[in-house]
This record gives C-alpha cells, structure tokens and sequence, in this order.
C-alpha cells in the first residue's frame, strides 16, 4: 500500500567474480553497440573496451599467478572500470527505452522491480453502484478500478446528496481495500431509508475526487 511497482535495470557489482563481469560486460558492449539507437549505440564502444582490459587483467593475472599488491590493484581497477562503463550505459538505455524490460534484456541487461512512491492523485471511480448485501445490514458496492489507486474509501449518507458533509465512512477495513468491490455494514439507523453512497480513490498522494453520488436513494435491509 502506498508504493507502486517501476522497473529499473540492475546495477553490475564490483563483487561479481571477474570472469562473469567480462562474459556479461562483452554481451551487453556488443548488444548496445547493435542496438539500432543512434544514443544507445555509441556507448557500447565504451562498455566494450572496459571489458577488453578486464579480460587482459584477467589474463595477466592468472598467467602470472601472483598476488602481489600490483597486479591485484589491476585487476581490482579494471573490474570497477567495466563496471562503471556497464552502468554509465545502463542509465542512457534506461532514459532512451523507459520501461521497455524486454530491450533491456535484449541489450544484456538484468533488471529489478523497485517501490516507488506514487506522486500523482488518482482518479475519480466511475460506474459506482451499491445492492442488498447477503447478510442483512449490508452493501455490496462495486465500482471500475481506478490508474494508480492503492485503495478506496466508501461513503454514505441518508441526508441530502450533495451535502458532502453528511456522508460517514464505513469502509471495510477487514476486507481489501484496494477490490473495486466491497461489502459494507451500515449503521442500524441507516437501515430501510434512502441511501447513496460516493466512494474515494487514494494512494500516498492523497485522495483522488469523490465519484459522482449513486444508489439513487435505494434503501438496504
């Protein structure tokens, strides 16, 4: 509740074994530089050679076979600079093919989903209506689902309609309210007399406007 789901490609770790950030860093260099893109493409000439002088302080290093200061210092760089130059391109793909996880993939890329707060409103509920629950003192309201809600207040009022003033909450936290359909339990004194019911769309930006009123005076045992 109050975070929605946005793909991100996958940031390369520096603490991946070398051998496998060359194997990657080389596909992606080479997938990106493939890409058709006219800006995705000239980063692959980067990605490719970070990964070239990964595979040479791979070589060196295990031709050698020594762990002095130097040529781990070597290695060490080379692996954060094909990582560095792996990312760099990771977030122009990203700017160029928003949300397209499949020309991620494609490029070489992994990618994660993370929670994002949401920042707009969401809409107003449309198609509300409100009939006879099966136990007696209740509503089943059902409405369209609304873009970007996390979840619906319900609100009823026996006063006059457009009197906002007059309606009460009697959402039902018990069940999910993220449904577009819910059972509500009415006050005892809002049993057998008119109703009408508006519900409200929300999320972490706040509450979207109220639907348009319905019911149309119906009443509920």
């Amino acid at each position: 509740m109050g975070k929605h789901k946005v793909p991100h490609i996958k940031k390369l770790s520096t603490k991946t074994p070398a051998a496998t950030l060359k194997e990657k860093t080389h596909t992606i260099g080479a997938a990106l530089s493939l890409s058709g893109n006219i800006v995705i493409a000239p980063t692959g000439a980067g990605v490719t050679t970070g990964s070239t002088t990964l595979d040479g302080a791979i070589n060196s290093n295990n031709a050698k076979k020594i762990a002095a200061k130097g040529g781990t210092t070597t290695l060490k760089n080379s692996v954060k600079a094909a990582v560095d130059l792996a990312n760099a391109a990771g977030i122009i793909v990203e700017q160029q093919l928003p949300g397209d996880t499949d020309a991620w993939t494609a490029l070489g890329y992994e990618f994660t989903m993370e929670d994002v707060p949401d920042t707009v409103k969401p809409g107003a509920a449309l198609h509300g209506s409100a009939t006879q629950g099966d136990v007696l003192g209740t509503s089943d309201v059902h409405h369209d689902p609304v873009d970007g809600a996390d979840d619906y207040r319900v609100y009823v009022t026996k006063g006059a309609v457009g009197v906002r003033a007059g309606y009460i909450d009697v959402t039902n936290y018990e069940e999910s309210t993220s449904a577009s359909s819910s059972t509500v339990t009415l006050p005892a004194d809002y049993l057998d007399v008119p109703l009408n019911f508006i519900i409200v769309a929300h999320n972490t930006a706040g509450d979207g406007p109220d639907s348009t009123p319905f019911g149309g005076g119906r009443k509920i045992q």
